[in-house]
């Protein structure tokens, strides 16, 4: 009996291992989701059916068997609250039912496995202590056990040692399995945070140089596999380090942080948008040829300099921006080249103006007649 335990506890382990590899690269916000929650619940009630299926004897001149089915609906029922909790018992109950067919006796299970996951879910989503959370899930457990006993078990005796063997391996196990659940998703957070870290600006909050390179490559092959466009921005605050004299760091940093806000506020919630030098920025425009591009860019323009940055005086922010386009077979490094010779453009027709690099050979000029601005082709 003891290897089969160890043998059930071994595929207890590996599911939920699995299952923390999976989330390791998910967003652990999502599992508020009621559809990532009922993603789980599959996966909780998936792993029970396995465990169901590899029960074991604990008597075997009485042909009593005992598994481990129930600890993921008690760690499910923690985690992914009322939804995960009754979608993994009612997986359990219907599996029951196949594998039994319809008695008295798989009728009581299935319906005592259902009413325990209820049970699990209204206990653990009370706001108090986990042990006495825990110590209630445990009477409830025990409760509801014995009455459905009633339908395996003829003598008294035989049905409180069986649900005392029952109750001990199951919560031992769930304990075991709730302490590595934590000290994972501890891992995970640390994991994620450091991940994330290593792409994001700390101070703006975009995203930092590093993933702008992965993320225009990824653009750029996406484009070639499915004939997509994108376009490519660079902006430069114009006479920052003038603000830094000025003003100081401390306000300098203030600027950089409301420059971040208005690009996201002005650019759609799917583009990419980054702090990639000092105060250099780039955004890449998903789904977006080269003559909308440009029209996006003004638009940031005009609304860094309506934008109160809290300067005395006559300062204002402004920005130059370099515009480029997709051409079948423009690498990541070219189109920021002339994403880069575009702006460098900007900047010597005299700051807060946007430049559109030609994507031909040839170079062509075009002057709008608006003195307080001007749109290049370069």
């Amino acid at each position: 009996m003891i290897l089969a335990i160890f043998q059930n506890f071994c595929i207890l382990i590996t599911g939920v291992v699995f299952v923390m590899h999976y989330l390791r690269e998910k967003n652990l916000h999502e599992i508020r989701s009621p559809w990532f929650r009922f993603f789980m619940g599959v996966i909780a009630g998936g792993i029970a059916m396995v465990l169901l299926g590899s029960s074991f004897l604990v008597d075997p001149f009485r042909q009593i068997v005992l598994d481990f089915r129930y600890v993921p609906v008690f760690v499910i029922s923690i985690y992914g609250g009322w939804i995960s909790t009754l979608v993994a018992t009612l997986i359990i109950a219907i599996y029951r039912w196949v594998i039994n067919d319809i008695s008295a006796v798989s009728t009581a299970m299935a319906l005592a496995t259902v009413w325990i996951g209820l049970f699990y879910s209204v206990v653990f989503s009370l706001r108090k202590p986990l042990l006495l959370r825990v110590s209630l899930a445990m009477l409830v457990h025990t409760v509801i056990m014995y009455f459905a006993s009633y339908a395996i078990f003829d003598t008294s005796s035989l049905r409180l040692q069986t649900l005392m063997i029952h109750l001990f391996i199951t919560f031992v196990a769930s304990y075991i399995v709730w302490k590595y659940v934590e000290f994972a998703l501890g891992e995970i957070r640390v994991y994620q945070r450091f991940r994330s870290e290593a792409t994001t600006d700390y101070l703006t909050s975009l995203s930092n140089r590093r993933k702008f390179s992965h993320e225009l490559n990824a653009a750029i092959h996406r484009c070639q596999r499915k004939n997509e466009t994108i376009s490519l921005l660079y902006l430069d605050i114009d006479r920052f380090k003038a603000i830094n004299d000025e003003f100081g760091h401390a306000i300098g940093d203030d600027v950089l942080r409301k420059f971040a806000g208005v690009l996201l506020k002005t650019c759609r919630i799917y583009d990419g948008l980054y702090r990639i030098g000092g105060e250099e920025f780039a955004v890449i425009l998903q789904d977006c040829p080269i003559e909308n591009a440009r029209i996006v860019a003004e638009r940031i323009r005009q609304n860094i300099l309506d934008f109160e940055y809290s300067l005395t005086g006559e300062a204002n922010v402004t920005t130059s921006i370099g515009v480029a386009g997709y051409i079948t077979g423009i690498s990541a490094e070219e189109m920021m080249g002339k994403a880069d010779d575009a702006l460098y453009q900007a900047k010597d027709a005299g700051r807060n103006c946007v430049y559109v690099a030609s994507m031909e050979e040839k170079p062509t000029n075009v002057h709008t007649k608006d003195d307080d601005f001007a749109i290049h082709t370069l």
